[in-house]
């Protein structure tokens, strides 16, 4: 400990005396770098620290650091008050804390970040109370939240092209599955697990009509943050003419995509990784859409995989921390698999199978400048490549 204390300390012989600064080094660090954060890390609930200027001397003044150290604390309940619609295991499992592990600031801190990115609380009003036991050398811990609505409805209309196009969409971001033949449960519909449930539709009436139902476990099987996604979707446009006419043309895309996310501990717990198997089938037939290609069907059979790291601070207003993530969408090289030349195939044949790679950098970074005005730096760039031309 000596070493480590006098270089977080950060003071040395001969330095301008700053009792600012040997405060914000003692214990009141707001990034966590000062001494009392490397006891609280370590265990240490019952520490006390206190800097005593021992001799002041012309221009010249002692200091010396005196620590308590005491006993490390081990934790010996944790439990959660306020939420009166989320299940007690979708907070504990996103909890790091658990009964029987020493105590550590840096776990707490964690699960606070980890309890809002839920979206089921208000990130102003979640608390923690650390309830020392000095007698026995233990600390029970009560996490403190206040519920939010998360489930989201859409409706909404507008005019253009000289028509209202209307859009309807219901988001259920704490659906729950088990519960779904629990009446009691139904507010208005089952919830409380932390599965999403989402539905969406679009229309200007004939001419189009879009919509899309998504369903999100997050934790498959209950034990591991593996979260399994499942979306199915169509968009149609349709000309305004009868069937019956020659010129009559449509443009549809029906799709389906199964995904499954993981959280990593390398190179930190920050990370994340998303794979994901997407099919769409393309359908054009003189499309009243302008396209580079008419009177095909195509389809789009495609593995997306995504590399991220989330470190915000929170996920509706973040203060702090970055987010950043690379990903690639591949198709199959249908193309390098045939002997075939494909420049003198016809459009249907040609494009039967989409053939691409995509490639996808983001960033966002959040500084907060003062009080609440927050700075947020992002890049974007995308690569989009063809196997070969064709031409």
């Amino acid at each position: 400990f000596p070493v480590t204390i006098s270089d977080v300390l950060g003071i040395r012989s001969g330095d301008v005396y700053n009792r600012k600064l040997l405060d914000r080094n003692l214990m009141m660090n707001p990034d966590e770098g000062d001494v009392s954060s490397l006891y609280l890390d370590n265990g240490y609930l019952f520490f006390d620290i206190s800097a005593v200027e021992t001799s002041v001397e012309n221009d010249s003044i002692d200091l010396e650091i005196r620590i308590f150290e005491g006993k490390q604390a081990t934790i010996s309940r944790v439990t959660v008050t306020g939420n009166d619609r989320t299940n007690d295991h979708v907070i504990m499992r996103e909890i790091r804390t658990r009964p029987g592990q020493l105590f550590r600031r840096r776990d707490i801190i964690r699960s606070q970040r980890d309890i809002l990115a839920l979206g089921y609380f208000d990130q102003e009003k979640i608390n923690v109370i650390p309830r020392p036991n000095p007698a026995d050398g233990t600390v029970d811990i009560e996490y403190v939240v206040s519920e939010i609505s998360s489930d989201q409805i859409e409706l909404s209309g507008g005019w253009g092209a000289g028509r209202i196009i209307g859009t309807i969409g219901v988001t259920f971001n704490n659906f729950s599955t088990r519960n779904i033949l629990n009446r009691s449960a139904w507010r208005p519909l089952p919830t409380g697990d932390g599965q999403k449930l989402s539905v969406r539709a679009q229309t200007f009436g004939r001419g189009y009509i879009s919509y899309n139902l998504s369903f999100q476990e997050p934790w498959l099987g209950g034990r591991r943050p593996n979260s399994l996604s499942l979306g199915l979707y169509q968009t149609t446009h349709r000309s305004q003419l009868p069937r019956t006419d020659p010129n009559y043309g449509f443009f549809s895309i029906i799709g389906a995509s199964v995904g499954l996310a993981q959280r990593l501990t390398f190179p930190d717990d920050f990370f994340t990784l998303h794979q994901t198997i997407n099919y769409q089938n393309y359908h054009i037939q003189n499309s009243p859409i302008a396209f580079a290609i008419q009177n095909v069907q195509s389809n789009n059979l495609n593995y997306n995989i995504v590399l991220g790291r989330n470190s915000t601070d929170a996920p509706l207003y973040p203060r702090s921390g970055s987010e950043v993530s690379l990903s690639l969408q591949i198709t199959p090289p249908f193309s390098l698999f045939s002997n075939q030349n494909f420049a003198d195939m016809e459009q249907g044949e040609r494009f039967r199978w989409l053939e691409y790679h995509k490639w996808r950098f983001n960033t966002s970074w959040y500084t907060t400048l003062a009080g609440n005005l927050v700075l947020t730096t992002r890049t974007r760039m995308g690569f989009l490549v063809i196997y070969r031309d064709w031409e």
